[in-house]
């Protein structure tokens, strides 16, 4: 895997290479015990004996080839070899393997007109939809009031009437430029504060009406099932004082507040999920699609609740992704040197929140939306090469949480339950998460996160 996602860097440098090299040494030197274990099958499950494929020899020649003709992304054969597959392998496979070549032309001249019948239809039917409704339909996206309730059925009817055009269903939302656009207008003509804004290199949305208009903060630990959550918010706006409102916000220590401490407001608007938006690591022009990341309490389907986890910044002197994962090593590190090294660590997000102030007390902040998030710590590393992480808890066996500000949130981090010898018989694909204490940092969910990952792959001396 490391080799498959490296080769297909943008940039490669002497030291892409050595590691490119030894990747795939690694694989030659281990290549035998897979053949012991019979785990190399083919056909009938039958066991193979050997290695005799092709494309194994072909990549001995990737690094001599790169140091000649320099990246090996820009002779990508992907285009031509989609094409073979629509226009050859897929006509051929409705034929009756005979006269390939007027079965296929046959094939492919019917496929053309019902493509052109399908847009036909498409494009009348969508005649019927009014200017009116199309320009309130644009107005929703840019304050973010897309995401839930019944829009996201006009999403659906929307996407199904568009699936009929050939080409990509569905364009991506550019919320960077809709987030520059808002800062642009008046503003007394747009909601305030922004639920579309960018923050250190990426883009956050979230929907203008929140599925919690107004909660009391003990009705939302309660429904969230944050003991701590007024503590935590009495330690957030101390740290706000003393520092200022421009700090960057770390997730540890012991809560100085308490559950019968004072706030400067009493209840809170409350998100199930958000929309967080990032651009290609080798091409800051290149708009990836936007991530939802949810946080969203117990319900019928998920019973424990869905709450998706993230890359946190908690040091200004990192930056994400240059710096990678800066940190995350600071608990093994702190064991031998003593020292703690911050940068990012990963967060669970429990709760999306955005105060209201109560009339006539000043804020010493800005208006703006926090989150409560919930840290894991790494444990170490496998033969996998993927980090283990395990859920920080305090001295009473409480999970570990801070109050921070969403601006901190940087990307989505995908985590796989790490389940040891034995797993859990509770465990479903709706509270997996919740009931297990370990997991996966999984550094392949794309090649994006695989690029920022690995650029802390070794720990900082």
């Amino acid at each position: 895997m490391d080799f498959q996602y490296r080769v297909q860097a943008y940039r490669i440098d002497n030291d892409d290479l050595h590691i490119i090299s030894s990747a795939l040494d690694e694989f030659h030197a281990h290549k035998q015990s897979i053949l012991d274990h019979g785990a190399r099958r083919g056909k009938g499950n039958k066991p193979i004996d050997n290695w005799h494929i092709p494309k194994l020899e072909l990549m001995q020649s990737i690094v001599p080839s790169v140091k000649c003709v320099r990246v090996t992304i820009q002779w990508t054969a992907d285009v031509t070899e989609h094409a073979h597959v629509s226009e050859i392998k897929t006509p051929a496979s409705a034929s009756n393997n005979n006269n390939y070549d007027p079965q296929i032309c046959w094939y492919l001249d019917r496929a053309e007109k019902c493509r052109t019948f399908e847009l036909a239809t498409s494009l009348y039917e969508s005649k019927t939809h009014s200017h009116g409704c199309a320009e309130e339909k644009s107005l929703e996206v840019e304050d973010g009031s897309s995401d839930d309730g019944d829009s996201e059925i006009s999403d659906r009817k929307e996407a199904n009437l568009v699936s009929k055009t050939p080409g990509p269903t569905r364009p991506v939302t550019d919320y960077f430029a809709i987030s520059a656009r808002l800062r642009t207008q008046d503003p007394d003509s747009i909601p305030f504060p922004l639920r579309s804004f960018i923050t250190d290199g990426m883009a956050i949305n979230l929907s203008y009406d929140p599925p919690l208009r107004r909660i009391s903060v003990d009705g939302a630990a309660e429904k969230f099932g944050l003991l701590d959550l007024r503590a935590a918010l009495v330690d957030f706006l101390n740290r706000e004082k003393v520092y200022g409102p421009s700090s960057v916000h770390t997730i540890s220590g012991q809560h100085w507040g308490s559950s019968s401490s004072t706030l400067p407001f009493t209840d809170l608007q409350v998100w199930y999920k958000m929309r967080l938006q990032n651009t290609a690591i080798h091409d800051i022009t290149d708009i990836l699609p936007a991530q939802t990341l949810f946080c969203s309490p117990p319900c019928e389907t998920w019973t424990l609740g869905r709450y998706d986890a993230a890359i946190i910044n908690v040091d200004p002197h990192f930056k994400w992704p240059e710096s990678g994962l800066k940190g995350l090593w600071s608990t093994l590190l702190f064991r031998v040197t003593h020292k703690s090294i911050l940068g990012h660590v990963v967060g669970q997000l429990c709760l999306l929140m955005r105060p209201f102030g109560k009339g006539g007390v000043r804020w010493s902040w800005t208006d703006r939306f926090l989150v409560y998030v919930q840290r894991f710590d790494i444990a170490a590393e496998d033969a996998t090469h993927l980090r283990i992480l395990r859920r920080a808890k305090r001295a009473n066996g409480q999970r570990l949480g801070d109050v921070i500000p969403l601006s901190q949130v940087r990307a989505f981090a995908h985590l796989i339950p790490h389940f040891g010898q034995t797993a859990d018989n509770r465990l479903t694909a709706y509270n997996s998460f919740e009931h297990s204490s370990e997991f996966y940092l999984n550094k392949y969910f794309d090649k994006n996160t695989y690029f920022a990952l690995s650029r802390s792959d070794s720990p900082p001396i």
